[in-house]
């Protein structure tokens, strides 16, 4: 049987003020009541245990009812819940499923100590430079489409806050000087073969005065890697 659920059970059934720690919930006990058959309930929703063959059973009794005609996976689970509370499943740390696998983590700024009157300076740390552009505008200068590290999604900066990076220098390495090359669409536009993203550094330099996107629209990461018109500059949508 589920102990977990007892503990709850018998917290509702004492009418006290909150779930003791066994009972491993997040749920709150004023939502939970005893029906007439003194069955847990949560929010009008029987609350069902964690317990064998129960749930299984009322997965297959919801999941093959000629009322809804096997409404498959997520219907199934919308059914469920209409009648039935269950507590979400924990993510398995050491075999997650494909969709909980994730690499966009957005990691915080690393604090570098100031002056008193200043305050402590936040630096992000960069992984790789994908390509560069003029940016729009009278006097907009040069940005560099960054990807950050623990960043799925790179975004456009100004150029001047990474002139001493290792990856401004590995990317002018690999594609000329880059106040006069924009990266992989200048030289597709020369109708030169370009070849597959340059690979992510072991080794990253934290940079002061930029910061990944934390909201909002970002740059299409693929853009770098397409034709445009207007001379030859990736455009982000």
């Amino acid at each position: 049987m589920d102990k977990t659920y007892a503990a709850r059970w018998e917290a509702v059934a004492q009418d006290q003020r909150r779930f003791p720690p066994e009972a491993e919930t997040r749920s709150q006990i004023a939502d939970c009541t005893l029906d007439a058959q003194s069955a847990l309930q949560y929010r009008g929703r029987v609350w069902l245990p964690n317990w064998e063959p129960l749930t299984t059973a009322v997965l297959q009794k919801v999941h093959c009812s000629p009322l809804v005609g096997h409404a498959g996976r997520d219907g199934t689970f919308k059914i469920l819940h209409k009648t039935f509370h269950v507590e979400l499943v924990e993510r398995a740390a050491a075999d997650p499923l494909p969709s909980q696998i994730t690499t966009d983590t957005r990691p915080g700024p690393i604090l570098i100590p100031a002056a008193e009157d200043e305050g402590d300076q936040e630096e992000y740390a960069v992984e790789e430079i994908l390509a560069v552009k003029n940016a729009r505008g009278r006097g907009g200068g040069r940005q560099v489409l960054v990807k950050w590290v623990g960043y799925d999604t790179p975004d456009w900066q100004p150029l001047s806050l990474f002139t001493d990076t290792e990856a401004l220098d590995r990317f002018e390495a690999r594609w000329g000087d880059v106040r006069t090359n924009n990266g992989p669409a200048s030289r597709r536009k020369q109708g030169q073969k370009v070849r597959g993203g340059e690979q992510s550094c072991h080794c990253w330099r934290r940079v002061k005065g930029a910061k990944p996107p934390l909201s909002g629209e970002h740059a299409n990461p693929t853009t770098s890697r397409l034709p445009h018109k207007g001379g030859g500059r990736p455009q982000a949508r």
